[in-house]
């Protein structure tokens, strides 16, 4: 058994009927990664924690939902179920959140920084006008009229600096910003996002769940809520990737492991915390730990959509139906989730394929727009797409999942001059209402 990169696996949901379960499992990790061996090799890892594995924490508060306007399809109306965890021991949420659950989090103004920004704030203390902007901050933290959130993608990238002083510095800076406030990843969001518009517009009248809010469930504290897991940023495999080598299918975390992590989670100044975002002073590079699987992973991503450009420069048909080609792929990545959602509220799913292939492609992009987070990933890679000399990068991967789970639901988010100018030209600022800057220099004046 061994650990590695992040949590994988799908937050579904259980039953109103079912009883409350608890998962085996209750408590801690100690300081040191060495300390996490469990059964056999251990790899922790930084890479591939976009996915979901279990209960997230409950906010109170929170922005209105963020679906945006929609064509006059059929809908239908309210109310839905709890997400839990896929392979281990469901539990509805109203009846009490598992341990590894984090303090909720009021909502004030969201201010999402990207890992790039984090960095050019780490250096402002030689750049006056920057000084200013993290002054600005620190005040609109410290007054609670702002929260800066931390995400799967910061936990990862920060990870990857093998300097440890230099890890260190820059965790020091998210540590006092964010006070470890965090927000879900992409897949958790879109679970809620697909069940919010199966019970909006396929529910069947027997139906009387709740409609989920991705607003009421954005903001948590820690690592665990970062990634959706009980094990924070580290997951359970069989075999940890090597030379060669695939990574293992993963396995349910063992009990002693859940234990240790609750532990760990008690320790006094958030130790927990800091070792999750910051690591030990060392490099990181051990034996039998994976310590960057979001590299790994992001080179598989990065060879696909290398494969699709070159198709597209072949082939003038594809070029020119390009919004279809990426509409059906991201359409197809959520078609597993689609169904078991339908399955869980017992709704007309087969209805949603039989319109879509009548009305076609509009119709897919509906759906699509239904999903918020998905339907950013579509903008940001027919934006590339459409681009030919804006070269795939190993890093996209997390590009794309942070800030398409972070634009539909944050107030504010400042990232690169590119990504902004997605953002911005098609439009998806205003339909979230969120503001997508491209420098820092920008942010004082909205905080002010």
């Amino acid at each position: 058994m061994c650990l590695s990169a992040a949590p994988t696996g799908a937050g579904f949901p259980s039953r109103r009927h079912r009883p409350a379960r608890r998962a085996a499992g209750g408590t801690g990790l100690a300081g040191h990664p060495r300390a996490a061996r469990v059964e056999g090799r251990v790899a922790l890892a930084a890479g591939g924690a976009l996915r979901v594995v279990g209960p997230e924490a409950l906010p109170a508060g929170g922005k209105a939902s963020r679906t945006g306007a929609a064509p006059d399809w059929p809908r239908s109306g309210s109310r839905g179920l709890p997400f839990v965890q896929a392979k281990l021991p469901r539990y509805p949420l109203e009846k009490g959140s598992p341990t590894w659950h984090c303090r909720q989090v009021s909502r004030p103004l969201v201010v999402y920084l990207d890992q790039n920004k984090w960095v050019e704030l780490l250096r402002s203390g030689q750049e006056q006008p920057l000084a200013g902007v993290l002054a600005s901050l620190r005040n609109a933290v410290s007054s609670g009229s702002a929260v800066v959130p931390l995400s799967a993608a910061h936990y990862l990238e920060t990870w990857h600096r093998t300097n440890w002083k230099s890890r260190h510095g820059l965790a020091k800076l998210m540590r006092d910003l964010s006070n470890f406030v965090t927000i879900p990843p992409f897949h958790h969001l879109q679970c809620i996002e697909i069940e919010a518009f199966i019970l909006e517009h396929f529910r069947t009248p027997k139906c009387k769940c709740e409609v989920p809010q991705v607003s009421d469930r954005l903001l948590g504290r820690g690592v665990n809520h970062a990634f959706h897991s009980p094990t924070g940023r580290m997951r359970v495999v069989t075999q940890v990737a090597a030379e060669g080598v695939e990574e293992g299918p993963p396995v349910a975390p063992p009990a002693n492991l859940l234990d240790a992590i609750e532990a760990a989670r008690a320790l006094p100044d958030d130790a927990y915390e800091w070792w999750s975002l910051a690591g030990t002073p060392d490099s990181l590079e051990y034996p039998d730990f994976e310590v960057r699987a979001e590299h790994r992973l992001g080179l598989e991503r990065l060879k696909r959509e290398t494969a699709l450009a070159k198709r597209l420069a072949a082939d003038s048909k594809l070029r020119h139906r390009l919004d279809d080609y990426i509409l059906a792929e991201e359409l197809l990545e959520a078609h597993d989730r689609i169904n078991h959602f339908g399955f869980w509220h017992n709704a007309d799913t087969g209805r949603l394929i039989d319109t879509w292939q009548t009305k076609g492609p509009e119709y897919g992009r509906f759906l699509l727009s239904l999903m918020p987070t998905r339907y950013c990933i579509f903008y940001m890679r027919r934006a590339k797409h459409r681009n030919p000399q804006w070269a795939w990068q190993q890093h996209d991967r997390t590009d794309l999942a942070a800030l398409a789970s972070a634009v539909p639901y944050s107030d504010v988010v400042v990232t690169e001059r590119q990504w902004a100018h997605v953002f911005r030209s098609t439009g998806l600022d205003k339909r979230f209402g969120t503001r997508v800057l491209s420098r820092l220099s920008d942010l004082a004046e909205l905080l002010r």
